[in-house]
């Protein structure tokens, strides 16, 4: 969960790139990196800047997923205030190299039942 902690943070201080340059190849063969960058951008001129807080709410794992490539992956999703509205957001991740690595981030409103 730290993993998918430290590269939110990244997003949070602006340091997009930076999340690009540390993600797996995985995520890369699915993305341009300028894509990638307008997509996080946007989601957060959506929301607004940083979360005023971060909460951890589930954590889903998948090993040899047939819709995946073969490997164990997890995703982790949490509930964020940020300043335009509270949201979702979830980052999945690979197990390589003895290490969890970023493959992707999708976000949303939240429910009010998921506050």
């Amino acid at each position: 969960m730290e993993t998918a902690r430290q590269w939110l943070t990244l997003a949070d201080t602006q340091q997009i790139s930076q999340m690009w340059e540390e993600s797996d190849a995985l995520m890369k063969s699915k993305s341009e990196q300028s894509a990638w960058i307008k997509y996080v951008n946007d989601m957060r001129i959506r929301l607004g800047a940083s979360p005023s807080r971060r909460i951890w709410q589930s954590m889903e794992h998948q090993i040899d997923n047939p819709s995946l490539p073969r490997g164990e992956f997890v995703s982790v999703t949490f509930i964020s205030d940020y300043p335009k509205a509270s949201s979702w957001e979830r980052v999945s991740m690979i197990w390589k190299d003895a290490r969890w690595v970023p493959v992707g981030y999708q976000s949303g409103v939240a429910s009010a039942a998921a506050k």
